[in-house]
């Protein structure tokens, strides 16, 4: 599932995916597979490499574009009849390692906000920009609180 969209956000920006994939180690099956586990090391490599290599400083953010809260699969369906968008981040919280082995989300209250707090658990020697943005712009956060999706011309810049 982390890899959600990125197939489609490869082909926007002309990088063949399955090549930079096998590239980079992983198998391009996975994509076919959500619940396949991918090393996440090579994941977050993945996207910086596919950024790097069509000179698109946004694959993590056009990718969060594509992504609903269906993207997570069953616990999704807990997620939406949760009564608050705090209630549905602390569920999330307590699943996450089940979807995740290397992003770490808690949440900070600081008097009436609530921050959600993200952060890997890969060596600092990584590079993880595409995959900050991508969890940074928290597509999932704005169909949980029923945020409307932007427009195609509100979407990040980048090559075509």
């Amino acid at each position: 599932a982390a890899l959600s969209g990125f197939a489609s956000v490869c082909q926007e920006v002309a990088v063949d995916h399955r090549a930079l994939m096998r590239r980079e180690g992983l198998d391009p099956d996975l994509l076919d597979q959500p619940d396949a586990w991918g090393p996440a090391e090579a994941v977050v490599s993945v996207l910086e490499k596919a950024a790097e290599l069509s000179g698109c400083p946004t694959i993590g953010l056009r990718m969060s574009l594509q992504r609903t809260v269906t993207t997570l699969g069953p616990i999704s369906l807990v997620l939406t009849e949760e009564p608050t968008l705090r209630e549905a981040m602390l569920t999330l919280g307590r699943f996450w390692p089940a979807y995740n082995e290397s992003l770490r989300l808690r949440l900070v209250d600081r008097g009436s906000i609530t921050s959600a707090v993200t952060g890997f658990d890969l060596p600092e020697t990584v590079a993880r920009t595409q995959a900050i943005e991508l969890v940074g712009a928290v597509g999932l956060v704005r169909h949980l609180s029923g945020a409307r999706p932007p427009e195609a011309s509100e979407r990040p810049p980048g090559r075509q």
